[in-house]
């Protein structure tokens, strides 16, 4: 087993060989497998928003599920870069992705069947797992430790003033990362690496 969320007498468990199983957790003395296995293979992490599952595949990318049926969850939308996809967190229109060797991957999700690349922050260390906190992003990364990189400047009129380049501080395995985003469009990662288009699946 790896990740799991719980929504309502639902639980969503990502697996190493199964994809991701569901199971109603209504009596948790007596958990009852209702979908044995969705999705690509590998589940390292789950995000459930609404009837949604954003599912981190370690080597199929970041994958988008339809779970309104949750007997028989449909891929709707992927975004693979050929990245290890480990963790995700989403927040709103957007995709945080831990995506291992290639550090940390913002993906606009607002249409979930066409997911593109907003832009990636990477200093060589392998991300593992992320988390955001306001303007924000923890990212946990081998093997330089926690680091934490601000995705926009807050101002006294807006939060839409770029930092020009990313600052980096390290000590003791700490990282400070700034880095600029103008209204979740990444500018100095823009420069860095063009986005890429996800792919569209068709619903069966």
């Amino acid at each position: 087993m790896r990740g799991v969320q719980v929504v309502g007498d639902l639980a969503y468990v990502g697996t190493s060989s199964n994809g991701l199983k569901i199971l109603n957790v209504s009596n948790p003395s007596h958990p009852t497998v209702i979908c044995p296995s969705s999705g690509p293979e590998t589940v390292c992490d789950v995000e459930i928003v609404g009837d949604v599952a954003y599912v981190a595949t370690w080597d199929k990318g970041l994958v988008i599920l339809d779970i309104s049926n949750p007997f028989n969850p449909t891929e709707i939308g992927r975004y693979d870069d050929g990245g290890n996809t480990l963790d995700v967190e989403v927040i709103g229109d957007v995709a945080y992705v831990a995506d291992y060797s290639d550090g940390l991957e913002i993906i606009n999700i607002s249409d979930s069947t066409y997911p593109t690349e907003l832009g990636q922050y990477h200093d060589g260390g392998d991300a593992k797992g992320v988390s955001v906190v306001g303007n924000l992003a923890y990212v946990a990364e081998f093997p330089g430790g926690l680091e934490i990189i601000q995705l926009w400047e807050e101002t006294g009129n807006s939060n839409t003033s770029a930092v020009p380049e990313a600052t980096v501080t390290s000590w003791f395995g700490l990282s400070l990362v700034l880095f600029g985003l103008f209204s979740l469009k990444v500018i100095r990662l823009r420069k860095m690496r063009k986005k890429r288009k996800g792919r569209k699946v068709k619903s069966l």
